[in-house]
């Protein structure tokens, strides 16, 4: 049975609730330590005995006293937007070094890195500063001595992550004008957080440690395509969507996902973007 400490997510409930439905079947996790900036999570998560949680204040928390009190043998880390994620993540993987029983530390990456898959050994010019820290985060973690699992995701989304769909969404609700950028052709990749949440479960019982996870699904989406899907959800038609020309000097490194690995442990999409996206709208 697992002891999980998940830092930095702020869908940790969906977490839990897949967790216990695969409890239902094979017995998974005894208790989840959930670190974040807000307990966001409903009251039937708050009082289960097997959830606990702890107000992120990086300054002053001692993660060798939480991973010690709470029996901690999986880390789910989600730290990777700023320079004080860096140093926090430094300083959980030297505690969990200390530790010495963590069995699986599975980290949260992004396709918009220098990683790994990079076609040669150049250094490519990203667009957005916030990538170049995921991918120090990433190598920090790849680079350490304990049990790492990298998994790396497309956009994941729901009702409660703010993005570009649940942008797009609001602006079709006020009857705006959904402005895109270019010519909208731009790819991206959506995955629904159940599914993302399934394919979690599924690192943390049957994850080979080393490897990289991509979670993502089978077909890409061009923006213009996602804009044109809402508008036609809310009974609109093209003239909700406009183009304004944006002259980039620079194009964003961005490797494409690969799913077999996550598919091999049994994962697979259930709900589709066109269904997920219906769900968000009628709730």
């Amino acid at each position: 049975m697992y002891n999980i400490l998940i830092i930095g997510c702020e869908f940790t409930s969906q977490i839990f609730y897949n967790l216990l439905e695969f409890n239902k079947t094979e017995p998974l996790f005894d208790s989840i330590v959930n670190i974040s900036e807000l307990n966001n999570v409903p009251e039937s998560i708050k009082y289960n005995s097997k959830y606990h949680y702890i107000e992120f204040r990086s300054k002053n928390l001692n993660f060798l006293n939480i991973l010690k009190k709470y029996k901690i043998t999986h880390v789910i880390n989600f730290l990777s937007k700023n320079i004080e994620d860096l140093n926090t993540v430094y300083n959980l993987i030297q505690d969990c070094i200390k530790w010495d029983k963590i069995e699986k530390f599975i980290h949260i990456s992004s396709n918009k890195i220098l990683s790994d898959r990079m076609p040669d050994t150049r250094l490519n010019v990203l667009s957005e500063d916030k990538y170049c820290l995921h991918s120090c985060i990433e190598s920090i973690v790849r680079q350490s001595s304990i049990n790492t699992i990298i998994a790396r995701t497309c956009k994941i989304y729901c009702k409660e992550i703010n993005n570009i769909i649940t942008r797009f969404i609001s602006i079709l609700r006020e009857n705006k004008v959904i402005e895109l950028e270019g010519n909208g052709s731009d790819t991206m990749g959506f995955i629904h957080v159940k599914d993302f949440c399934s394919a979690i479960t599924l690192i943390l019982h049957k994850g080979v440690v080393g490897k990289v996870y991509d979670i993502c699904p089978d077909r890409q989406y061009m923006v213009l395509d996602l804009a044109r899907e809402l508008c036609y959800l809310f009974w609109k038609d093209d003239s909700s969507i406009r183009f304004k020309f944006v002259n980039k000097n620079k194009e964003l490194f961005k490797f494409t996902l690969n799913n077999n690995n996550i598919k091999n442990l049994g994962w697979k999409q259930k709900i589709t973007l066109s269904e997920g996206l219906k769900n968000i709208i009628k709730h």
